[in-house]
């Protein structure tokens, strides 16, 4: 979910949860001031057929809004921070593995058009954890947004992902529902 698809007012909160088969996501945004957004999230994935793929990460971000000069086109930038944990060792599942990583991004948004936004939303992350060399990593997505009541929303994305390090490099895309909230904080 862009954050730049997202039109919140001062004080109020938006609440959205996501998930793609074995992955899920927890996102509170809370608007500070018209141009910036506090992000907490928690992203989790419990992977049966590639238990060293599972991981749980939690951390805050601050989202920054960037007026476009067009009415139908608006921005943001993110920083965020994460600490979390994952992999496998001898076998076994589980949190055997302290991370940590720092993320940039940039979002774009497009609408409204019958209450519809289409966004995309591209993050570069650099992690560090134990036992498993820095790793570079691109989140991006691509989605749909409805507006679906005064309160809420509903949002379809396709988010392809790669990551690299000198050890080795992987790609692969998810399709992800999400489903958000708003209210005043």
């Amino acid at each position: 979910m862009s954050a730049a698809s997202l039109e919140l007012e001062e004080g109020q909160v938006a609440s959205i949860v996501g998930w793609s088969g074995d992955m899920g996501h927890l996102r509170v945004l809370n608007k500070l001031t018209p141009k910036l957004d506090l992000e907490s999230s928690v992203v989790a994935r419990v992977a049966q057929d590639h238990p060293e793929m599972s991981f749980i990460l939690a951390g805050p971000g601050l989202i920054f809004h960037q007026p476009t000069g067009v009415s139908w086109l608006s921005s943001s930038f993110s920083v965020g921070l994460g600490v979390g944990c994952g992999g496998v060792r001898g076998g076994e599942g589980g949190c055997e593995r302290g991370a940590g990583g720092l993320s940039v991004g940039v979002d774009l948004a497009v609408g409204e058009l019958w209450g519809l936004h289409l966004y995309s939303g591209n993050r570069l992350q650099v992690s560090v954890a134990q036992d498993v060399p820095s790793t570079l990593w691109g989140l991006h997505a691509l989605g749909l947004q409805w507006d679906a009541w005064d309160s809420g929303l509903v949002s379809l994305e396709f988010d392809p992902w790669w990551y690299v390090n000198r050890v080795e490099q992987r790609d692969a895309a998810i399709i992800t529902l999400g489903l958000g909230i708003l209210w005043d904080g």
